[in-house]
This record gives structure tokens, C-alpha cells and sequence, in this order.
């Protein structure tokens, strides 16, 4: 980032946080609690954040709170019921604030931005089939397992099957860990691989 650009960073995260040390230009944080002793700190210093504050997206300059809309009226947030993409839509909303976007443009971008194969094929994609639901989401490491696992578990209360499978490029240990979170994940599970394993004997990553 250029001296008169802005690195955008996730409070909540200490490797990602840690970044602002090395940043040349300016930092803009955000973060799902306005607790997050960073933000705090930072809003101290006039500076710019993003957070989900009592169930709105907000943009803070200093002591300024502009709300953008409230999550449930957010597509991408699916009701609230993902907070991952909750955090997703508040690093766009800054990211967009900060080069100038004016907050009304700002709405109108994450209310018309829709999970969709048409807009995000291949990414929290949801089929209403009737007596069953369907989401087709290409996680591909631990932490998609971990935010789309969270997501399963606010979105369904009935029989939960996940058909997993993990790249051939990743490390063992990685593969590992998808298995059991999976485990942690569903009802019953459906190891699949990819048709390209990336190396991989067949049935090695299975």
C-alpha cells in the first residue's frame, strides 16, 4: 500500500493487526465488537474503522458513527446468521469508505450484492430443494471449514451431510484437520475428491 493509500486490517486477528507496524501509507480496522481494545485505541485517534455494532454495520471516524444498514437487511450476512460475511461486508464497506464512497452508495452496494451462482458461484451458494436445503461453499482450508461449520450450525437444526474434500496441494496436517472438523460439522459425511488431485495418489487425500 502507497503512502497515501490505506491498508485495510482485521482487529480480531494478531497476525493480521501486527501488519499496521509495517504499513507505509494508512490503517483502517474492523472488527465484529466494538470492545476489540485495538479499535478502541484507534478510534481514540481519530482513526477509521468498520465494525458490527448492535446488529448494524457501521463505519467509525473517531468519536463519528455513520451506519451503513443493519446486517439482517445485508444479503451477503444471510439474516445475521454468518458472521463471517458479516465481517467480509465490513472490510468492503471500509475498504469502499476510505477511498471516498459515500455512505448511501455504500448501502446500496452490500443490499444489492447477493450469494448467488450468478454473483459468487461456488460461494455460499444456497438451493432451496423442498424438503431439504443445499449449500455449496468451495472451502478450501481450515478456517472456510471453521466459518462455513459456524454458519451450519445457526442455519440448520434438523440432519446435517456434508460431502467434503480437501485440495491435494494442501500439508497432511491441513487434510487432517478438515476431517475432523467435519466430524465436529455433520450428521454423516461423504469424503470426495477432486478429479484433479494436485499430485495426490488416488484415495490418498480421502
Amino acid at each position: 500500500v502507497g503512502t497515501d493509500g490505506y491498508a485495510v486490517l482485521n482487529a480480531e486477528d494478531p497476525l493480521v493487526s501486527a501488519m499496521a507496524q509495517k504499513v507505509r501509507g494508512k490503517v483502517a480496522y474492523f472488527s465484529l465488537t466494538k470492545d476489540n481494545p485495538i479499535i478502541k485505541e484507534h478510534l481514540l485517534s481519530g482513526g477509521t474503522a468498520a465494525i458490527y455494532d448492535q446488529g448494524n454495520l457501521s463505519i467509525y471516524q473517531g468519536d463519528t458513527q455513520y451506519v451503513i444498514d443493519s446486517a439482517i437487511n445485508v444479503p451477503v450476512t444471510i439474516n445475521g446468521m454468518a458472521p463471517f460475511m458479516i465481517a467480509n461486508a465490513l472490510a468492503a464497506c471500509l475498504a469502499a469508505y476510505v477511498q471516498g464512497v459515500d455512505i448511501a452508495t455504500i448501502k446500496m452496494g452490500v443490499n444489492s450484492f447477493k450469494l448467488s451462482e450468478e454473483q459468487t458461484p461456488g460461494r455460499m451458494n444456497l438451493f432451496d430443494m423442498g424438503s431439504y436445503n443445499i449449500l455449496l461453499d468451495y472451502a478450501h482450508n481450515p478456517a472456510g471449514y471453521e466459518a462455513v461449520g459456524g454458519f451450519v450450525q445457526n442455519w440448520s437444526s434438523g440432519e446435517r451431510i456434508g460431502i467434503v474434500g480437501g485440495p491435494g496441494d494442501r500439508r497432511d496436517e491441513d487434510l487432517i484437520e478438515l476431517g475432523k472438523l467435519s466430524a465436529t460439522m455433520f450428521n454423516k459425511i461423504i469424503v470426495k475428491e477432486d478429479l484433479d488431485r494436485r499430485g495426490r495418489e488416488i484415495g490418498e487425500v480421502a
